[in-house]
């Protein structure tokens, strides 16, 4: 379990750090304009134009990062020219919200499996070293009151 939070905690991760140091390498930054916000979803809705075509796109506010827009007003966005529909707000490249309760909820996920191994294994070598099997007799104490058995052929 605590792989599978590590391999949780990985995929949560790596992509925005991806995204953002793509698109802080080779974005371009044009404003878009705002065609529609939904507070249930937290999204907003932009068009921008890109490469001589408009691109419609969501950005989803996970994290708080898109200020109070309303529809109508400009938005800063970052796109990648080679592929325009990969878009983050300006705010989410200087400040990326990279923790987030799923990457903070999977990383007490990886300290609780590791722990809980940690302490199972030790809790079972106890219990193995202070409980486990007695000690084997010797073949002349098995029973006291008979004579020894001889080891040797005669």
């Amino acid at each position: 379990m605590a792989l599978f939070s590590c391999g949780l905690f990985a995929a949560l991760w790596i992509p925005p750090h991806l995204t953002v140091n793509n698109l802080r390498s080779h974005g371009v930054t044009t404003p878009a304009r705002v065609t529609a916000v939904n507070t249930h979803t937290k999204s907003v809705k932009v068009r921008f134009s890109a490469s001589k075509h408009l691109v419609n796109t969501e950005l989803y506010d996970a994290s708080g990062m898109i200020s109070e827009v309303e529809t109508g007003d400009d938005l800063a966005v970052t796109y990648d020219p080679h592929d325009p529909s990969q878009v983050l707000a300006q705010s989410w490249l200087r400040h990326p919200p990279y923790v987030n309760l799923a990457v903070i909820g999977s990383g007490f996920l990886i300290l609780f499996f590791t722990v809980g191994t940690a302490a199972l294994i030790l809790r079972r070598r106890h219990i193995l070293r202070t409980y486990g099997r007695p000690p084997t007799p010797a073949p002349t104490q098995l029973n006291p009151g008979e004579p020894p058995i001889p080891l040797t052929k005669t």
